[in-house]
Formats: C-alpha cells, structure tokens, sequence
C-alpha cells in the first residue's frame, strides 16, 4: 500500500484552455462509470489523459481527482496520489494546454516529502514551512514566522530550523505523557525550479 501524497494545483493563464480543461473533468465527473475501468472512480488521472488523447499506461497516473473548481480565474484542483505528486500527468497536461501554467503544493508526511514550484512563492503557494500536528497542519511563509509561532507554543525562545525542532521535540515528550499520539513534525518545503510551472 501507497504513502498517500496531497497536491494542490493552481492552474491559470488561457482562459480557454482552462475552461476546456475543466469541461473535460466535468465530462468525466458526469459519466455513469469512469471512462477508464480503475480502482480510483471516474476522476482517476488515467481517465482525463484518456480522455485527452494519451495512453494512461505510458504516463504515471496513481491518484485521483478529489476536488476541483475555478477560484476566480484560476483553476484549482486537490489531487490525491501514490507516493509524490504526479510529474508525468501534470508534464502531460501541459503538452495539452501549453498557454497555462500550472503551480502545486505537494505533502507526503509517510516519506517526508513536502514540494513546491511556486519558485519566488509569489504566484499561490508563499508557504516555505509546515508544522504537522495533533492539531492540524500550520503552514509558515518564512522562518520567522515559524519561530514566532513555536516559541508561543513551547514557551521557549527559538529562532532557527535547529532550535524549532529542540523545542517542538521536548514539547512532544511533554505532551506524550497524557497522549500517546501527540506529536510535531516540522518540515521544509523543498522548492523545486522549473523551466516553467
């Protein structure tokens, strides 16, 4: 069985083209059955590259769909998939519609992977920490923040990667003692530059 990894993806550019795209997901979502017989549903990423012309078995497509919508002019959809987020299908769609570009935001905890091409983080995602946690995840757009949000919460004063992860750690022990599923985990998104989104 798969680590299960989140996407966000932030699709804007050619109106067109992300009107047409998210007509062909609405086509898909409105079948009786998926396009393509699967073990995910009617929006398995197979079926859109079906549906596109391609060959899902030569593109990696392990996820599925799970919401979708335009936000404003942008196209957004949330994808759930095997391990990491799915490079080939995205790299797919934009040989289908090349005037869009397409930024994501991608959390896998199991193998501690946590990525983003938002490069400069002004386009969607400025998000450069995460904090998992009994109580949700917290995302962080710099350091500081981060520190300033963990020093509240631990009572200590910390300032660096280093010291956050010393307090959140001795926080966790403190806290297993009445819970035994308390925990912290405190990553850094890997920011991964492209040629383009």
């Amino acid at each position: 069985m798969p680590n299960w990894c989140f996407t966000e993806y932030r699709c804007c550019g050619n109106k067109g083209e992300l009107v047409d795209l998210k007509e062909k997901i609405d086509h898909l979502n409105s079948l009786p059955d998926p396009l393509v017989e699967n073990g995910f549903g009617k929006l398995w990423c197979g079926c859109l590259v079906s549906l596109l012309g391609g060959d899902w078995n030569e593109i990696f497509c392990r996820g599925e769909i799970v919401d979708y919508g335009f936000f404003g002019c942008t196209l957004n959809m949330s994808v759930m998939s095997a391990w990491s987020q799915l490079e080939q299908w995205r790299k797919f769609l934009k040989t289908k519609y090349p005037n869009i570009q397409i930024y994501y935001r991608s959390e896998e905890p199991g193998e501690i992977i946590y990525e983003t091409n938002d490069v400069d983080g002004k386009s969607y995602f400025p998000e450069r920490y995460i904090l998992d946690s009994l109580d949700g995840s917290a995302y962080f757009n710099s350091l500081e923040e981060a520190a300033e949000y963990v020093s509240e919460k631990t009572g200590k004063n910390v300032a660096t990667e280093d010291e956050i992860e010393a307090a959140l750690n001795e926080q966790e022990e403190k806290e297993v003692e009445n819970d035994d599923n308390a925990f912290y985990s405190f990553n850094k998104f890997k920011i991964l530059e492209e040629d383009e989104p």
